[in-house]
């Protein structure tokens, strides 16, 4: 006879006090972040459990906007939590069941799956699309150490006169890494402001810092890194470098600064949230940096109906076909 489970739709507060009996929060799951997020994208959280007899296996804050799951800013993972320590086949049956019953729920469901979560089968069997996408992390418990070329890149360059400073979010930094947007015409305007917004938010509780580049005490690159201080891990969330024409390799020069006081500061890694363009990977790898995978999975209750009304008609053929 299987175990009693239970889906559990709980108050911000109740889930919190649940999910501290087993773990820290995540910087995603900080009730300060999740009410910033929750103003600046119109969105609203639904905090839910999932407990196996009274274990708790699941935990999930659903970021809503009506029936719809969705992922309102690209540089967070979900706030989606499975107990590592479930068996294979527990595993599988507590998230197979949660899945259920957030499609009973909800017309889509969005995730974008934290590195964590490597097992997506029950994402498979409830037919849900899955993305596959990539990251680099920088495991900072151990010396730094860099391919040989950004090696000698970083020497060369620490003979000259660029200063490095880890220093508050300001309108300055800000914009320069936000231009990036700009250029790339990624988002429109209001969805630019909102992620504006947001970086002033965390950087009022020192959740993100800047990293400035200078020389002859002019700005010329700057990257905005997010900090989760409970758990000691890092995201890189944008860089940018205002003086194209300058070729030395100033964004190597930054990443060794931050990896540099963030390992003095006892951080255990730096997500640097990215992996998927050519160009972009071929940097982050000569870090001496570890490809992780991760999975953007998706839900259409629309689609799965069209699917199965496909599959219908294809079985009525083949019957037809068959008395032949």
């Amino acid at each position: 006879m299987p175990e009693a489970s239970s889906v559990i739709y709980t108050s911000k507060e109740e889930w919190q006090r649940e999910v501290l009996k087993v773990r820290s929060l995540g910087i995603n799951e900080q009730e300060y972040v999740i009410d910033l997020v929750s103003k600046l994208f119109y969105v609203k959280p639904v905090y839910i459990l999932f407990k196996n007899k009274a274990r708790l296996c699941i935990s999930f804050i659903a970021l809503t906007k009506g029936n719809k799951i969705i992922v309102p800013i690209h540089f967070f993972y979900s706030a989606f939590w499975i107990d590592s320590t479930l068996s294979d086949t527990k595993y599988c049956e507590c998230l197979t069941e949660f899945l259920e019953q957030l499609q009973k729920n909800y017309s889509e469901v969005n995730l974008r799956l934290p590195i964590e979560i490597t097992d997506i089968r029950p994402f498979l069997w409830k037919d849900f699309s899955i993305d596959n996408r990539y990251t680099y992390i920088k495991d900072l418990s151990n010396s730094l150490s860099y391919n040989s070329s950004t090696s000698k890149n970083i020497k060369r360059i620490l003979s000259k006169n660029y200063v490095c400073v880890e220093e508050e979010l300001d309108e300055k930094s800000l914009q320069l890494n936000m231009q990036m947007f700009k250029d790339l015409k990624i988002f429109h305007h209001k969805k630019r402001e909102s992620i504006s917004k947001l970086m002033k938010g965390l950087a009022v509780r020192q959740k993100l810092m800047s990293y400035n580049c200078y020389l002859n005490n002019k700005m010329i690159a700057s990257n905005i890194i997010l900090l989760d201080l409970d758990n000691k891990v890092a995201y890189t969330l944008l860089l940018n470098k205002i003086e194209k024409e300058i070729k030395d390799d100033v964004h190597s020069l930054l990443h060794h600064f931050f990896f540099t006081i963030l390992k003095e500061r006892q951080f255990k890694s730096v997500d640097l949230l990215g992996g998927d363009i050519q160009s972009i990977a071929a940097f982050k790898s000569r870090f001496n940096t570890s490809l992780k995978r991760h999975y953007i999975v998706k839900y259409r209750k629309r689609d799965k109906l069209v699917k199965h009304a496909l599959l219908g008609v294809k079985q009525f053929l083949a019957r037809i076909i068959s008395n032949f």
